[in-house]
């Protein structure tokens, strides 16, 4: 039976052919066809609109015929949005000032994907919803170099608006042989018109001091076809610590798991995950599960960073993002350097996505929330930082500049996005709805109205200082001062004698119980947990007349008032500050003469550790020294301070870490026979280790063997200066620096056992220095270290320098001699975008056993007025006439190594 239309009548009939070949035609009015395809047109247009179709779903299931009428509305917006964007989106302009992402992929790729997604492949083993499968790939990133690398890849996301064919989130995996950063290249769908809901958010952040994801807007081109404005992120692991100021570590992701809270291993994984991190996390998990006293407060200030805490929810608490829950979206990283956990700031969806412009402050999203909201003194903290943001950074003049700047510079790949949408949650559920490219303008309107009421909204908040004074009735000469607004007040007495004036702060307290605020986005509700102001009491010796207080915020006097009736009757779950307060911390003297430590000493950050001249530390085996507060080990060339074991069984180790130790000093200090230590989540990995210190220096110190551990001496993310000390026989590396800034001058190692300097990530002039049969190199230059290295000597050594990962140095006269390799540069970490760069200026290589120079691929060596016979790389050597600013990167013409006589004159070995 077939439908046919009669060319002479216009009626439509029914054909019928029997079985024996005949044909007979039954007419059916127009309008009956009409009542027949009207559903079956309906039904495709509905389902090819999801949130319709939602709408349709919602009304039959739940007998709500409302949501019919909701499902019409949406059909026509799409269309009319649809349609307006097909007439008004433009071509992408041939150049942008956004970075550009190409992609090469096999025809139909992207229909596979979706196949995987939701049927699976059977054929490549991959169930429904499993395992999302790699793709081949090419890539050409907009990075200067233009290149074509071989990648993988695979669509990405959670939600469904990650998936659409139309506009996918993708992860590239680029080879290992072509990446030249990160190996991983996140591309994701922007939830908000103008791509600014996480990228503001993380600019933000990334100024404060925080992690991010370092998102990059970027355009992307698939197979020639544009497919719009992305958001490009780093993927958690070593690269991201590294570019982000830390040293390598473990990231913890925590997404959609029952026993979160519970279990560490409920977390995926990211970098390093070592199992001693691991454990930490463990920790913190269990300190969380314990209900709030100052024991627990005290130890949660071991385990977590929580003044980086503080800074993130200054910064949520400022964009308006709610995003990290009980449930998701949780991203913590672990160094054992630091030995805290540290919060990061990972797809905030701010500005308005999940909170309206007066959702509170305080909000109790997730159990790390709920325990720092016990601690005034951190609320207090958050507070000091949510006003720099809001009069920063974060204010709406600044604000405007930033969306004004970025919005120019992107308009015109906007515009050429026919698939431009924003995420909202709507009656049918979290929905990606369609944006005409004409409403631009409007989304920045919208936007920064949405910051103006925000900003007027928090400062309001911390404008509320309130207090009540009432006389103490046990004793005439003091007062009872009850604080109860949203923010601390400075009270300040007043010495009626003396006119002497103190000063405290008073914080308030918060409720035991939390509230219910209702954030209505756009269409449904998100119900916001948090917490109110509540009563905090202090006893003040001074009489209420002798009392003045003022914001300690805004600096605004305070004038006091009645307790209001509402804030008496909450009951306060605050800690009361003079509970948490340390007490009896007296500073540490040790010496002078022999003294034996038997059982670790620890030394708080509000304590300083003295070692006095002439002290003799004995330290039992496995007993360490760990110190959070400044050191003071000042021995004299003529009282040096010494540090051995009791026995032959090594002790463990001298840790220094935080920025409380600034200041720190080891001067004619002799240490021998230690090993590694480590002291709750802080791992030291030498000897003698100073961790996070802005300002350490060690003079006319001596260091001998090691028994275990990398390292002798181990310095990390400090400021450093190392003068006139003498590294022999090491185990290993003599001297580490990881990631330092400063100066080491006038120094000789001897015999190390692998490295005699090894320089991570750091910023350092080397001055004078001598390097004697290193076991392995004389100074390791690696991980985009910037190092000038002048009038140094390396005699004997398996390699005389060496540069690797980005590293770039400059030597200015230097002698390698009877060295097996004098300067060697390759590439070992895929994620650096190349080898080692140097410079040698003045220097004379001779007597070495296999080769002067060998920069391997990537890597470059500059000659000038430089001795050198030989090079198995000659074409990465290169001669210049003076050194210009570009010489790392420059390609200067090929030329032969200068040969020159007589010999500079040999450099005066300084006294150890």
């Amino acid at each position: 039976m077939q439908r046919v239309r009669s060319t002479y009548t216009g009626r439509t009939y029914l054909a019928v052919r029997s079985a024996h070949g005949l044909q007979r035609q039954i007419a059916l009015p127009r309008k009956i066809w009409l009542a027949l395809l009207l559903p079956i047109v309906v039904f495709i247009y509905v389902y090819s609109h999801p949130l319709a179709a939602e709408y349709v779903r919602l009304a039959v299931t739940q007998g709500r015929p409302a949501y019919l009428r909701l499902a019409i509305a949406d059909c026509w917006r799409q269309t009319n949005v649809s349609l307006h964007n097909m007439v008004a989106v433009t071509r992408p302009p041939l150049s942008s000032q956004l970075p550009t992402v190409s992609l090469t992929v096999p025809n139909n790729t992207l229909l596979r994907m979706q196949k995987m997604l939701h049927g699976g492949e059977r054929d490549l083993g991959h169930d429904e919803g499993g395992t999302r499968p790699y793709f081949d790939a090419f890539v050409q990133q907009d990075d200067g170099r233009d290149e074509l690398m071989n990648a993988k890849v695979s669509i990405r996301g959670t939600m469904p608006w990650h998936h659409s064919p139309d506009k996918p989130s993708l992860r590239i995996k680029i080879k290992k042989d072509d990446a030249r950063a990160d190996r991983y290249v996140e591309l994701t769908v922007p939830e908000d018109a103008l791509a600014l809901n996480n990228w503001l958010p993380d600019q933000l952040a990334t100024e404060f001091g925080l992690m991010t994801a370092r998102s990059e807007l970027v355009r992307l081109f698939i197979n020639n076809r544009y497919f719009g404005v992305y958001q490009r992120t780093q993927r958690p692991g070593e690269p991201l610590a590294l570019d982000s100021g830390r040293m390598p570590g473990t990231f913890f992701k925590g997404d959609f798991v029952d026993d979160l809270w519970s279990d560490a291993n409920a977390w995926k994984t990211f970098g390093e995950a070592a199992p001693p991190d691991i454990h930490a996390l463990q920790t913190v998990l269990q300190l969380l599960q314990e209900p709030a006293s100052p024991a627990v407060m005290d130890r949660f200030d071991r385990w977590v960073d929580l003044d980086r805490l503080a800074r993130w929810t200054a910064v949520m608490d400022a964009t308006g993002s709610i995003h990290t829950d009980d449930r998701h979206n949780q991203t913590y990283f672990f160094c054992s350097n630091q030995g805290k956990l540290e919060i990061l700031c990972w797809d905030a969806n701010s500005f308005g996505m999940h909170a309206d412009a007066t959702t509170p402050l305080n909000t109790q999203l997730h159990p790390v929330a709920k325990l720092a909201n016990r601690d005034p003194r951190w609320v207090h903290q958050r507070n000091v930082y949510l006003h720099s943001l809001l009069n920063g950074s974060g204010s709406p003049q600044r604000l405007h500049e930033r969306i004004t700047n970025i919005t120019s510079r992107m308009r015109p790949d906007l515009e050429a996005d026919a698939h431009l949408q924003e995420v909202k949650l709507t009656y049918a559920g979290w929905q990606a709805l369609p944006v005409s490219v004409s409403s631009i303008d409007q989304h920045i309107a919208d936007l920064e109205a949405w910051i103006a009421a925000r900003h007027e909204y928090l400062s309001q908040q911390l404008a509320d200082a309130r207090v009540s004074v009432e006389p103490d009735p046990r004793d005439a000469n003091s007062s009872i001062v009850t604080v109860f607004g949203s923010v601390a007040v400075k009270c300040r007495t007043i010495d009626q004698a003396s006119q002497q004036v103190a000063s405290q702060l008073l914080y308030p307290g918060l409720a035991e119980e939390t509230t219910t605020y209702y954030s209505a986005p756009y269409q449904r509700r998100l119900t916001v947990p948090f917490l109110e102001p509540a009563a905090l009491r202090y006893k003040i010796s001074a009489p209420p007349e002798a009392l003045l207080f003022s914001n300690a915020i805004t600096g605004v006097d305070v004038q006091v008032r009645p307790l209001d009736e509402a804030v008496s009757q909450r009951t306060c779950g605050t800690i009361h500050p003079d509970m948490l307060a340390r007490t009896g911390l007296d500073d540490v003297e040790i010496g002078p003469g022999e003294v034996v430590i038997s059982a670790d000493v620890f030394v708080q950050a509000e304590q300083t550790l003295t070692i006095r001249p002439g002290t003799h530390l004995r330290i039992a085996p496995g007993v360490g020294i760990y110190s959070r507060g400044k050191v003071l080990a000042q021995g004299t060339a003529q009282s040096p301070i010494e540090i051995t074991g009791t026995s032959d069984e090594p002790w463990a180790a001298f840790g220094i870490t935080g920025p409380a130790s600034a200041g720190t000093r080891l001067s004619y200090v002799s240490a021998r026979g230690g090993s590694i230590g480590s002291w709750d989540g802080l791992r030291f990995k030498g000897m003698i280790n100073v961790y996070g210190c802005p300002d350490v220096k060690l003079l006319g110190c001596q260091f001998g063997l090691n028994q275990i551990g990398d390292d002798t001496v181990n310095l990390a993310e400090s400021h450093v200066v190392v003068e006139e000390c003498l590294w022999r026989n090491s185990l290993s590396d003599a001297l580490d620096l990881d990631q330092c800034q400063g100066v080491v001058t006038r120094c000789r190692w001897e015999h190390s056992g692998n490295d005699g300097l090894d320089l991570m990530g750091c910023e350092v002039d080397v001055r004078d220095c001598y390097f004697e049969a290193s076991g392995d190199k004389g100074i390791s230059v690696g991980e985009a270290t910037r190092a000038r290295v002048t009038d140094c000597q390396f005699d004997g050594c398996h390699i005389g320098t060496e540069l690797k990962d980005s590293s770039q140095a400059i030597y200015t006269r230097c002698r390698f001699e009877y060295c097996r390799v004098g300067a060697h540069a390759y590439q070992k970490k895929w994620f650096y975008s190349g080898g080692g760069r140097a410079f040698f200026d003045n220097c004379t290589f001779q007597h070495n056993e296999h080769v002067d120079l060998s920069p391997e691929r990537r890597s470059r060596f500059v000659v000038r007025q430089t001795l050198a016979s030989t090079t198995d790389f000659p074409d990465n050597v290169f001669q210049a006439v003076e050194l210009k600013d570009d010489w790392a990167e420059a390609k200067l013409p090929n030329a032969q190594l200068q040969f020159r006589t007589p010999l500079p004159p040999a450099i005066e070995e300084p006294a150890p």
